[in-house]
């Protein structure tokens, strides 16, 4: 059988849009019936890191959840000395939800999500609400200004933070304060209507990469629109030193809780925990953040 080889660096490819590029290589491999051996994933797009592929995902288990759906034996664990074909890359759109389900992650990373929900949920009710705090600046930057600025933005923040920060400031300020504002407003909306009777766990990269740091007064805002309300909200030290690493630890957190207020449009609240809950059939309350006016 033939064998494709996927191993790449993507500069703006994220935790999500590295998990959809897979599966949409996991899926076409199945229709021409050829394996793939998946040999490294990016774990921090600014600092270009990568790891093996076999220390990020459990490809046994993922294996056994392709073979389910399809009773095909799709991966390969070993390093093939002769590669097939090496495919250009695809990440848009995701070409199968199925599959995406697939995926499962290392058990390392599994046992740092148990610990931290150990830390801020009760043994006998371990039910939590859960937030994709999307203010980040990378973020707002895509919203508000648009793609050639979101990629000067992000190119600096590949090469030089320093002027990144700088860049950002020469930005219409007024803009980005009105944008954070509509998003907070509906922050506010939404988190009144699920309640505060559970532990809210805020999933946000702001205080975990310096990058967000003109984004924190929002954070501290909706911390007190928490507290002053009587409920208790959770943000997770740093577990990881890579980006996407945290990212993945955040999103599998963010899939669990029992309500979620998500983003609209986002690959990572709306595109995998939503979609991936639908195939599992776990129904929950979903409300979203819109991104535009």
């Amino acid at each position: 059988m033939s064998i494709y080889f996927l191993s790449y660096y993507h500069p703006f490819a994220g935790l999500c849009n590295q998990l959809y590029l897979i599966t949409n290589h996991i899926h076409d491999c199945y229709n021409k019936d050829v394996q793939l051996f998946i040999d490294k994933v990016n774990v921090d797009i600014f600092k270009k890191n990568r790891i093996n592929a076999d220390t990020f995902f459990d490809i046994d288990k993922t294996n056994e959840n392709i073979f389910k759906l399809t009773n095909k034996m799709i991966l390969i664990k070993e390093k093939p000395e002769i590669v097939t074909f090496i495919p250009k890359l695809c990440i848009y759109p995701v070409s199968s939800i199925e599959f995406l389900n697939c995926l499962e992650f290392h058990g390392s990373i599994l046992q740092n999500v148990e610990s931290i929900k150990s830390q801020f949920i009760n043994k006998k009710n371990p039910s939590y609400f859960a937030i994709h705090f999307r203010l980040d600046i990378d973020a707002i930057v895509h919203y508000v200004f648009g793609k050639e600025i979101y990629n000067t933005f992000m190119d600096l923040c590949n090469t030089n933070k320093t002027q990144a920060k700088e860049y950002f400031q020469t930005l219409d300020q007024y803009k980005i304060k009105v944008y954070c504002s509509f998003l907070m407003r509906q922050y506010y909306l939404l988190i009144s209507k699920i309640g505060f009777n559970k532990p809210w766990y805020i999933c946000t990269s702001i205080t975990k990469w310096k990058i967000h740091d003109p984004m924190i007064i929002y954070l501290k805002k909706l911390i007190n629109f928490i507290v002053e309300n009587g409920g208790e909200y959770y943000i997770p030290e740093l577990v990881y030193q890579e980006r996407e690493l945290n990212a993945l630890v955040d999103l599998l957190i963010l899939r669990d809780s029992e309500k979620m207020i998500g983003f609209e449009g986002s690959s990572f609240s709306e595109g995998y925990c939503l979609k991936v809950n639908r195939i599992r059939n776990i129904t929950k309350e979903y409300l979203f953040v819109k991104e535009y006016p």
